[in-house]
């Protein structure tokens, strides 16, 4: 139970830097300094305003200096993140997958949130990951062979399925409709999670993603809340995709 709960927590403070990291990222601001501050009124927050979920909670959703409203994506992050770890220790418990998988599903809910904000899978983000990724396959881990040679080999080869496989498919999106069918950032992200899970896993995600956002996207354009002209971010789709391979992956595959 304390274990539970001390991941859980730690998973909420790293909630906590990402939506720093979701604020600042796209606008080109560090993520270092200044400190923590509102972006209405420029109020450095104090250790109170700091705590992952409790603050929102105590401050009722509003800044202490200004009064302005926070938006409750700041607490949904923060659950969020701590459930994502929670997860991923139920998984893995406290091994070498946890913590290349606790990285990558955090990462993966920061490409998330900006994307959806933004329509940015952003460089900063997917490439230093891409290449952490084949640098953990130095030691072999699920769903990785056990031999490091082949672990690596089969890193590589991940990265360049998951981005060349979506790569082929932006290219003939944009002859067959005449417009950027995907961005390159989902190229980048898919290179990225190849590097982790390998080609096999890579292919079932982006099986699993287009599903998923074509049932997204015929759902909304049945409802009108979009139409088939409107843009439609990939980047949470994948993601989605990555989460149940990681979880499920192995009944996905042998069933």
């Amino acid at each position: 139970m304390f274990n539970n709960i001390a991941i859980f927590i730690i998973g909420t403070i790293f909630g906590s830097f990402i939506n720093v990291c979701i604020y600042r990222l796209p606008r080109n601001l560090s993520i270092i300094s200044p400190g923590s501050y509102c972006p209405c009124c420029n109020k450095k927050l104090s250790i109170i305003e700091l705590i992952p979920i409790l603050s929102y909670l105590i401050l009722g959703g509003r800044c202490r200096g200004c009064g302005t409203k926070i938006s409750i994506r700041y607490l949904f992050v923060e659950i969020l993140s701590g459930l994502l770890l929670f997860a991923t220790f139920q998984r893995f418990s406290l091994s070498y997958e946890f913590f290349i998988f606790g990285l990558l599903n955090l990462i993966l809910l920061l490409i998330i949130f900006i994307d959806l904000d933004f329509f940015l899978i952003l460089d900063i983000v997917t490439l230093p990951v891409m290449i952490a990724g084949v640098l953990f396959s130095v030691c072999p881990h699920y769903p990785f062979p056990q031999d490091i040679l082949k672990s690596v080999l089969f890193s590589i080869s991940g990265l360049f399925a998951g981005g060349g496989l979506l790569y082929f498919i932006a290219i003939l999106g944009y002859f067959l409709f005449k417009k950027e069918a995907l961005g390159f950032g989902d190229v980048k992200m898919m290179a990225m999670i190849g590097a982790f899970l390998g080609p096999e896993f890579s292919i079932y995600i982006l099986f699993i993603a287009a599903l998923i956002g074509s049932f997204y996207g015929i759902t909304g354009i049945l409802l009108r809340k979009f139409t088939r002209k409107d843009f439609i971010p990939f980047g949470p789709f994948i993601s989605l995709a990555t989460y149940i391979m990681i979880f499920y992956g192995n009944l996905i595959r042998y069933s």
